[in-house]
């Protein structure tokens, strides 16, 4: 196997593991949310599986103590990425993203340099030709669901356009 191919291979299996992390938090963050509705309405019960226990009543207190302390947060890369899907072919700027990652409390308080390590990821993010994400002229991120349109990506990366290929 040829270096690159193995490099085309290995940019390809990041996308997908970008992805997969993606779907990752979007699931456990749907657990969790479940799992809050369950135990704060009580017309709701719990269906209780075949040997498990249900676990003591706790005061409010301990109860949102140990859900802070349970909150499993994204990947920083994994959390542009889930803002980016949610508004499709949607530039936005990373103000906006910062925002909304924010809102849904996705940035990790743990990660030491902070904002700048949500800033590098999406710069990677937008860097990366399998992940989907590109950064347009005015700064402003998008996630692509549709390939650019044949003769301005050729551009975008300093090749000469042939116009022959957009024929169909």
């Amino acid at each position: 196997m040829d270096r690159v191919k193995a490099e085309s291979m290995l940019e390809e299996a990041r996308a997908e593991l970008t992805t997969a992390e993606s779907a990752v938090v979007y699931l456990k963050q749907v657990v969790s949310g479940l799992e809050g509705l369950l135990k704060t309405s009580p017309a709701v019960a719990a269906p209780a599986f075949a040997g498990e226990m249900s676990p003591a009543p706790q005061d409010d207190e301990q109860a949102s103590d140990a859900a802070e302390s349970e909150h499993v947060y994204p990947r920083t890369p994994a959390a542009v990425l889930e803002v980016l899907r949610s508004r499709p072919n949607f530039p936005m700027t990373f103000k906006q993203i910062w925002a909304e990652m924010t809102a849904r409390n996705l940035i990790d308080p743990a990660i030491k340099s902070g904002r700048n390590a949500y800033t590098v990821s999406a710069r990677r993010l937008a860097e990366n030709k399998h992940s989907g994400v590109i950064r347009d002229e005015h700064d402003r991120y998008v996630y692509r669901t549709e390939p650019a349109d044949p003769m301005i990506s050729s551009l975008d990366r300093g090749e000469e356009a042939n116009p022959m290929q957009l024929v169909v």
